[in-house]
């Protein structure tokens, strides 16, 4: 980034910040590229004070999407200092400090959008089934994680353990 947007960004999250009743709060979140995410442009970690974004973000040609992808993930931080973790990522909270600061509240984007964006090309070759014996319910899925519970088990206080079959996508 080149000196001269990066103070312009500084002085609008400035701005945005002592709008949104977080005063401050733009000097103490931390901004890092990460040329590991490809899935997302960028993720929020509120605790930490932590936002990363995606290294497609760093191409001069994305200047309008990294300032709005910076926007989207500053306000997820000022929403968790105003509200704690009792409101959704992106619920009315979220979208009103979007809007106030001039932009759709929008949680996904086209990828044609995004200039030097990689499409990927392969995808898993399999399906995975992931069936809860106990209550019957199936659902399918594109990857498989050991951890994932049947929700209606867990919330009865079950196990909510999954069998998992695999078979070759068609």
């Amino acid at each position: 980034m080149d000196f001269v947007w990066e103070q312009n960004q500084k002085k609008t999250f400035r701005h945005l910040t002592n709008r949104w009743g977080v005063s401050g709060l733009h000097k103490k979140v931390n901004v890092q590229f990460s040329p590991r995410m490809t899935t997302s442009l960028g993720r929020c970690y509120p605790v930490r004070k932590l936002i990363r974004l995606n290294s497609v973000l760093n191409d001069r040609r994305n200047r309008e999407l990294l300032a709005e992808t910076l926007c989207h993930e500053m306000a997820h931080v000022a929403v968790f200092s105003l509200h704690g973790k009792k409101v959704k990522p992106h619920g009315v909270e979220w979208q009103a400090l979007m809007r106030m600061a001039g932009y759709e509240p929008r949680v996904s984007i086209d990828a044609k959008e995004i200039a030097g964006h990689k499409r990927r090309t392969t995808s898993s070759k399999y399906i995975y089934t992931h069936y809860c014996p106990r209550c019957k319910i199936k659902f399918i899925a594109g990857r498989t994680d050991r951890r994932w519970r049947c929700e209606s088990c867990s919330r009865e206080k079950q196990p909510g353990v999954l069998l998992v079959s695999k078979r070759l996508r068609d």
